[in-house]
């Protein structure tokens, strides 16, 4: 090893030139590394985090080695794409739905997050073309995509976004730890806000579904199947709070108990008793519930197929399928900005929350049948307008 005489201070050559360790003006004395590959004519450099000489040289030897044990076996050092990589992390996370470290619903946000990047950076950009202020402008970039997305959500977004920048920086796959956002200020009050139907606009869904369901406005008999089991997905999230991740992974042996009882109003209404496993839940808590809904999940057993308790209540349909409808059930009932106002099946949920608050409900006890805390349902809430609070008192959840 010999000291070699160049603008940067401190610069030790290893491996006969081909790499070398140095310091920079404003490294604070952290050691860098930089390693030249003859065969694409770049350079590959890391800082290596210490002020220690003996440490960085070490270092240096290690990243040295492996570096050409990746060219040994092929590994590309700068040609791999970002696509490529999202798919890799993908897989890899949807290892921790099969341990439970997480669902599938969220595994679905952190795919449809990051299916994004490469409509924003380019379909076959290279992680050697991407550096730290590659995303600074991402509120505008995201923006672009969906003039109506929250600060919230890009907020959120950026966060995977970054999980996935340090998962393959830790392998010394990509060039830095995260990539540095333009800061977003959110008002407290802006958090809260959940997108939902008015009571008005929800009795327009269900008075449509007969309609809906109707044979004579069905394609074939298998299309009034997949109506009917929408119509029943939707009126189960309406009137059970379940997020949607939940009931699609509700199986039939998780439902203990149906009860028909009466409820204050004089009406006979059909109540459920489920039990929601900790391993499909956001906050990977089990909880068990009565709730009304019963009917519905009682037709969705009508429309089952030979199988046993352990299968799902809702039957798999296509993603394209739910959308689908979905958009054929906002035109019809005059909800032509569903998009901009993000009404989605999610809603459902936020409708069942918003109603029982109105009523004045115990918070405690929404809480605990939604599988969510105190505090979200303060938070969020209670901050629909009163006349919102009117319309809700005048109305009641299907049932």
């Amino acid at each position: 090893m010999s000291r070699v005489k160049n603008n940067k201070t401190n610069i030790y050559s290893i491996f006969d030139g081909m790499a070398e360790i140095y310091r920079v003006k404003y490294s604070g004395d952290v050691y860098q590394f930089r390693y030249y590959d003859q065969d694409s004519r770049k350079h590959y450099r890391r800082s290596l985090r210490t002020r220690d000489l003996e440490t960085a040289i070490n270092l240096a030897r290690d990243h040295a080695m492996d570096i050409l044990g990746k060219k040994k076996n092929g590994v590309a050092l700068f040609g791999e794409r970002l696509i490529d990589l999202i798919s890799e992390y993908i897989v890899y996370r949807s290892h921790s739905v099969s341990s439970g470290l997480i669902t599938e619903g969220r595994l679905g946000t952190i795919r449809t997050i990051l299916k994004k990047l490469p409509l924003i950076l380019g379909e076959n950009i290279k992680v050697s073309e991407l550096d730290k202020n590659s995303l600074y402008n991402y509120v505008h970039q995201r923006k672009e995509l969906s003039p109506t997305v929250k600060l919230v959500t890009i907020r959120n977004e950026q966060a995977v976004i970054n999980h996935l920048v340090n998962y393959f920086y830790e392998r010394e796959r990509f060039p830095f730890p995260r990539f540095i956002f333009e800061e977003i200020k959110i008002r407290k009050d802006d958090v809260g806000i959940r997108d939902t139907f008015t009571p008005n606009e929800y009795k327009k869904l269900t008075n449509y579904f007969k309609t809906f369901c109707s044979l004579k406005n069905c394609g074939s008999k298998l299309e009034l199947r997949e109506r009917n089991i929408i119509r029943n997905y939707i009126l189960i999230l309406a009137n059970t709070g379940l997020r949607v991740g939940e009931l699609k992974q509700l199986r039939w042996n998780d439902i203990k108990e149906f009860e028909l009882a009466t409820a204050e109003d004089g009406y006979e209404i059909n109540l459920v008793r489920l039990v929601i496993r900790g391993e499909t839940s956001k906050v990977r808590a089990t909880r068990e519930i009565t709730v009304r809904g019963g009917e519905y999940l009682k037709r969705l057993k009508e429309l089952k197929v030979e199988g046993d308790d352990k299968d799902l209540v809702i039957p798999h349909l296509p993603y394209r399928t739910y959308q689908k409808n979905w958009y054929k059930l906002m035109e019809a009932i005059g909800i032509n900005d569903h998009k901009d106002r993000n009404i989605t099946y999610y809603s459902m949920r936020h409708y069942f929350i918003t109603l029982m608050v109105s009523k004045n409900e115990n918070v405690a006890n929404i809480a605990k049948i939604t599988g969510t805390s105190i505090n979200h349902i303060e938070n969020t809430y209670l901050k629909f307008n009163q006349s919102m609070s009117r319309l809700a008192a005048l109305s009641s959840i299907k049932s």
